[in-house]
Formats: C-alpha cells, sequence, structure tokens
C-alpha cells in the first residue's frame, strides 16, 4: 500500500506539522511505501528523498527535491509534466492549522477520489473554526464558558462600542482568541480595558474573526483524545493535565518547554468520576462535529465544573503520548487511523452522484423559459 504523508503547510502551525509529519512517517516506513508530501510556506509540495530526515528541515535550503501535485478525478500523484510519480491508496494529513487541517485539503483529496485520514470536509472547517464549532456546541447542550464574536467590520467601525459591549456580557480577566487559529498563536489575557485593546489588536494580525471569553484563574486543563469512525468502536484515550502555566497553555509550554512531559500529569490527577464525565464529553464532542479517525478535545475544570474548550481535529503527533497509556502503540494507532480512512471513503462511494433527470432532453424548453 503506498500511503502518502501530507505536512507542512500555509500556516503558523507549519513548524510543528513537520514533527507530526516525520513521526508518522518513521513509524510506517517499514511497513508501507511511503512518500511524505511537504508543504512549504508558500503552499507548494514537494517531495524526494531528503524529505525522510527531519535534520533537513532545520536548513529548509538543503529540502532538495520536486514538485508535485494532484488533480482531481483520480488518485495519482503527478511530477512536473504530468508523469505519474506514484498511485496513492491513502493519505494521511498531518497539517495544523489553516489550509490543511480546515477542510481545503480534505477537499482536494475528495474530490481525487483518495482516502483520507481524520475528519471530513465539513468536520474539518468547523472544528477548526472556534465560533461556529461553539455553537453547535452550544446546541448539544455541551457547557461553554460564556464569549463574544467581533468581527474585523465591527471593530474598525466603532470600537468604544464593541468595548463596551464585551464589558456588558462578560466578566474580566478575559483571553482573546483568533477564531481560526490553534497553537495558542495570538491569544492574550486581558485584566482591563487597555489590555482587552491590545489583545485584540494582536488577535486580528492573525484572523478576521475573534472569540473573546471570560477566563478562569485557579483551574484545570484536561486533555482527551478519541478514536472513532466507519465501522470502529469509538476509543478515549487517558487523560492529560498540563501543569506548571498561569493564564493559559502557551505555545512555548506547548512545544518549547525543556521537558515537554515533566509539565503534564498523564493520567490526570482527578477523580474516576471526573475522567468518566470528561470521556464522555469528548465523544458527544466527537459525534456533534461528525469527526472520524482521531481528535484531542480540550477542557477547563473549576470547583467541579467542567466545560469543554475546543475540539482539534488533527491533534499534534495525532496524540499518540494520549493513547499509548491505554496500550495502543503508535504503529497501531496510525494502523487504525488508515483503516478508518479506508471505510470512511468505501462509505462515500457507495453513495449515488448521479440523477437520471432526463433535464437535458428539454433543454430548449427550459432555456425559453
Amino acid at each position: 500500500m503506498t500511503v502518502g504523508v501530507f505536512f507542512g503547510g500555509m500556516s503558523c502551525e507549519h513548524d510543528i506539522s513537520i514533527i507530526t509529519g516525520m513521526q508518522v512517517v518513521s513509524a510506517l516506513l517499514h511497513k508501507y511505501n511511503i512518500i511524505p508530501i511537504y508543504i512549504s510556506h508558500n503552499g507548494e509540495w514537494y517531495t524526494g528523498k531528503r524529505y525522510f530526515d527531519i535534520d533537513n528541515y532545520k536548513d529548509k535550503s538543503k529540502l532538495k527535491g520536486y514538485r508535485v501535485f494532484l488533480k482531481a478525478g483520480d488518485n495519482m500523484l503527478y511530477r512536473k509534466r504530468g508523469k505519474v510519480k506514484a498511485k496513492l491508496d491513502v493519505a494521511i494529513v498531518c497539517c495544523h492549522g489553516l489550509n490543511g487541517e480546515d477542510g481545503t485539503l480534505q477537499g482536494l483529496l475528495q474530490l481525487s477520489k483518495i482516502p483520507y485520514s481524520g475528519s471530513g470536509v465539513l468536520a474539518s472547517s468547523v472544528g477548526m473554526d472556534k465560533v461556529t464549532m461553539k455553537k453547535i456546541f452550544e446546541f448539544q447542550g455541551l457547557p461553554l464558558l460564556p464569549y463574544v464574536k467581533i468581527d474585523r467590520n465591527q471593530y474598525e467601525h466603532d470600537e468604544i462600542n464593541v468595548l463596551d459591549t464585551i464589558e456588558s456580557k462578560l466578566e474580566y480577566p478575559l483571553i482573546i482568541k483568533p477564531s481560526n487559529l490553534g497553537s495558542s498563536i495570538g491569544i492574550s489575557v486581558a485584566q482591563d480595558r487597555q489590555q482587552l485593546l491590545q489583545g485584540l489588536i494582536v488577535a486580528f494580525e492573525w484572523d478576521n474573526t475573534i472569540v473573546v471569553e471570560h477566563a478562569l484563574v485557579d483551574f484545570d486543563e484536561l486533555n482527551c483524545a478519541v478514536l472513532g469512525g466507519a465501522k470502529f468502536e469509538t476509543i478515549c484515550s487517558e487523560i492529560e493535565q498540563p501543569k506548571g502555566f498561569d493564564d493559559y497553555l502557551t505555545y512555548d509550554n506547548k512545544y518549547i518547554a525543556s521537558n515537554k512531559y515533566s509539565t503534564r500529569n498523564i493520567p490526570a490527577n482527578i477523580s474516576i468520576e471526573v475522567k468518566h464525565k470528561v470521556q464522555s464529553m469528548a465523544k458527544d464532542a466527537f459525534w456533534a462535529l461528525d469527526c472520524s479517525g482521531v481528535a484531542r478535545c480540550d477542557f477547563l475544570l473549576k470547583d467541579d465544573e467542567l466545560y469543554i474548550n475546543e475540539i482539534n481535529t488533527i491533534p499534534g503527533s495525532l496524540s499518540n503520548y494520549l493513547f499509548k497509556y491505554s496500550g495502543i502503540s503508535f504503529e497501531q494507532l496510525l494502523d487504525y487511523i488508515i483503516l478508518i480512512a479506508l471505510n470512511e471513503q468505501h462509505k462515500r462511494m457507495q453513495l449515488k452522484y448521479s440523477y437520471d433527470s432526463r433535464v437535458l432532453e428539454n433543454l430548449e424548453l427550459v432555456v425559453k423559459k
């Protein structure tokens, strides 16, 4: 089986995506015919021998290879001038953030009839957009912290009214987030109006829609991954409890700390009741968005009250570090992900996509009308 591993991308999470992609390539290299497909910062696709070695990404000038691309309607990976590089039997999508995790790449793969890992176009798009995601969670009765949506047009038209609206609906401290971003980039906490204004300025550098929420103090963050899809039992991972951060888990807390796992309790130091509640709500969130493959749900716990924060449809390294505590190795996890991708594609291909309307037989009549 030939597996295309897609990573990188036009996203501020580009470098983290490389790590996820390289870990997947390394785990599957002995078992499948792997083709690493690196998406550059400007959206160009490349592959070649050097793209197997993560050390080459430290200095991207070493990444010498050749351009590749897909065509709608077939599952071939093409080189320049239309030469076929390979037939892709399945794609594992490791792109975090915009232009990869948000349904855009999933749509292209679907048009190319290539089975792909993770959630479908709609679930990926909704999972990336915090505002739409929250609306669906609200509809499903999942507990959320109070929030306000602000778009750029509102802000630029009447800044004072926007600030007044936020302060009338929410209590300080506040947390300001770009709606379509991950890895805690562009996020800030405000204790007063001046900090709120500064936080909005920063967030609008990254997105045209902003979410402002009431920020909890002295709370616990809890994360739980979910694995599921067509013909597959839904499985929850062990729960992690990040520790040692101040207001929220920053990019550096997540990825650059000298010993990442020393700042996390795995399993989380919580009661059995809370554990079961987190896992139950994670499943509810997963299916509320109609997710597939692996997704990670993030929660906030304060005074025995549990709130869902967000869902991540392509978690870093696909949350393998959480599933290993449930007795599932990274290789097994990837095998499950591939199997689910193939089953989801089979489910899509069983649908009817044509209808004999006979409308063209009366085209002249229809045009005249």
